[in-house]
């Protein structure tokens, strides 16, 4: 799984230069944020001097003011330190609208990327590692912007123009900070180095128990009816235990980093005064350096702790960046190329064979020929096939070998965007969504008034409908939790009906629904095959006994096809099948 997400190809500069993509439309705003950066960097690193400037002259003998008054030049100090938090403001403020914005357009291009990969994708690719790439390693994108890249070199300037400073003030005190800076930067390397390992097993750590979590999630009535809460519990407090020693290990580098820093800072600040001590002996020392050295001491090292840790920070962004352009670089599904299918008039299958991978095949020399208004049921053992033919006529897969044709033509003619805007597929397990019964049916589309409730009405399902204390206006929730497995199916086909497309594809779309319900929309459901294709698979024969083509498969191949009583009267497969069901076997 490391492999379809993590790749030693990619170079820090490989990585930047994608990064780039999403930068340059907004190359103004982050241009600005630079200059303010600067600016704000540059007061803060001239402060000190100016505080230095002002003890110097207070207590001089001979003090050069300009005709300032002390009390005058220490407001102009504080004007000017204020212009440095006006600056910063200005720098956050452009460096947030050009972030934010840049990190909407990934997390739209991921999002939809992600929904036009082929669905042979989601076969290998856990949905929770696709979720962490949408949400989470984005967010995790947007400290390159908020708390490493920007904020990094506005570190490395400010300490470059500290030690400038300091030298240029008292040339002794910087030799001594040449002195002390390979071991600050030795130390810093190596808790940049440390810190990375801990990172590293730290995400990865996060990222295991994101997909257990979701997992568990979404498997929770089966872990509860199987009473498996301690053993997943068990799982649970394993990866956390392991992420907490992790985490651990970042605070203990923290902390011996952090006391290194202060032990230098401490150094350099007896050292420093030390000498200035020792080189004014017989005369006066000079207050304004004195002060000014110690204001630096004080926060020198403060941008080197900055430049370690954003290191970290800029180490994880970018190793996000790359998960995401993995995701990226995965292969989607071409939907634009092909013709324009304005209409199904017939489709068809020529000794189609079909594999999932090097597997082997679930559909072997498959053939078959429906046209407009006839409609056909598939039959068999679990694992036969059925569905797998619904899957190709959809475009999900393609075929080994033979062709899958609409049209006379073959289906890979035509764009599989307007393909599937032709097609109305309803499925074992339904998909509901947050919103009104009228929502789901619709899709947030508008309707005329009394076209569903004429649409249920001729489903023979008004009775069902007058269960809901607010007819097509009561709220479902997520997931339809407020409504059966059985009424969620019914949503789904009423979906599929009121869509009015060319082709409906039901695979075993009343699985839930009672038997009751079952007959009294068989009617209104065969009605609604006119005038259309339709293709049933399913296991219960009330409907499928009606079809006027019936296909029994047997292990990806189509035995026997006819009719139902010409299919009784062979005393074959189908015939069995029905004898079963006929004396209390319902699913086969």
């Amino acid at each position: 799984m490391k492999g379809l997400f993590l790749r030693s190809g990619f170079s820090e500069r490989k990585i930047f230069s994608r990064l780039l993509r999403y930068i340059l439309p907004y190359k103004a705003a982050f241009i600005l944020s630079f200059v303010f950066l600067f600016l704000s960097k540059a007061v803060e690193a001239l402060a000190p001097l100016m505080i230095g400037y002002l003890v110097r002259n207070t207590f001089a003998d001979n003090p050069i003011n300009y005709g300032l008054s002390p009390l005058s030049f220490f407001c102009g100090i504080a004007l000017f330190i204020s212009f440095g938090f006006l600056f910063e403001f200005l720098h956050v403020r452009f460096k947030a609208e050009g972030g934010e914005k840049a990190l909407f357009d990934l997390r739209r291009q991921v999002f939809s990327h992600i929904q036009n990969l082929p669905v042979n994708t989601f076969d290998r690719v856990p949905s929770g590692m696709l979720l962490t790439r949408t949400i989470h390693d984005v967010e995790q994108v947007s400290l390159l912007f908020s708390d490493s890249l920007v904020p990094l070199i506005g570190s490395f300037f400010l300490f470059v123009s500290m030690i400038g400073a300091i030298t240029y003030i008292d040339f002794k005190s910087g030799l001594i900070l040449l002195i002390i800076l390979p071991f600050a930067v030795g130390l810093a390397l190596r808790f940049r180095y440390v810190q990375e390992i801990s990172f590293t097993k730290v995400r990865h750590l996060v990222a295991m128990l994101n997909i257990f979590i979701q997992e568990r999630l979404q498997g929770l009535f089966i872990i509860r009816e199987f009473g498996l809460e301690k053993r997943e519990m068990a799982k649970f407090s394993k990866l956390n235990q392991e992420l907490k020693k992790a985490h651990v290990s970042t605070i203990h580098n923290f902390a011996f980093f952090i006391a290194g820093i202060d032990v230098m800072t401490n150094f350099f600040i007896i050292s420093s005064a030390g000498f200035l001590i020792y080189s004014a002996a017989g005369s006066k020392i000079d207050p304004g350096a004195f002060v000014t050295i110690l204001l630096y001491s004080a926060v020198l090292f403060r941008p080197l702790v900055d430049l370690a840790e954003r290191y970290n920070v800029l180490q994880s962004s970018l190793a996000a960046f790359e998960r995401i352009a993995s995701v990226l670089d995965m292969s989607a599904e071409d939907v634009n190329t092909g013709g324009e299918l304005s209409t199904i008039e017939e489709i068809g299958m020529q000794n189609v064979s079909f594999s999932y991978g090097r597997e082997e095949s679930v559909l072997k020399r498959v053939e078959f020929t429906l046209k407009r208004g006839q409609w056909a049921a598939i039959v068999g053992m679990s694992g036969a096939g059925k569905s797998s033919i619904l899957s190709l006529l959809l475009g999900f897969y393609r075929a080994s070998s033979g062709t899958v044709t609409l049209n006379g033509k073959a289906i890979e003619s035509f764009s599989k965007e307007s393909l599937r805007k032709r097609i109305a597929p309803v499925f074992q397990d339904p998909i509901i969504i947050s919103g009104s019964l009228k929502d789901n049916i619709t899709l947030f589309q508008k309707e005329e008034d009394g076209v569903i409730e004429g649409l249920i009405e001729k489903m023979g399902l008004t009775g069902w409908l007058a269960q809901f204390p607010q007819g097509i206006h009561t709220p479902i929730k997520e997931k339809g939790k407020n409504i059966s497995v059985g009424e969620a199916q019914l949503v789904s086909l009423l979906r599929a009906l009121y869509s009015g497309r060319d082709l409906l594809l039901l695979d075993e779309a009343l699985s839930s629904v009672d038997i009751a319900t079952e007959r009294l929309l068989e009617k209104g459901l065969i009605d609604s095959f006119g005038g259309r294709i339709a293709l049933v698979v399913s296991h219960r024969f009330s409907l499928v006994a009606k079809a006027p083509l019936i296909l029994v498969m047997e292990k990806g191949e189509i035995k026997e096809a006819g009719g139902h009583s010409e299919l009784m009267a062979k005393k074959g497969i189908y015939e069995k099948l029905s004898r079963l069901q006929s004396v209390g076997m319902e699913r086969f």
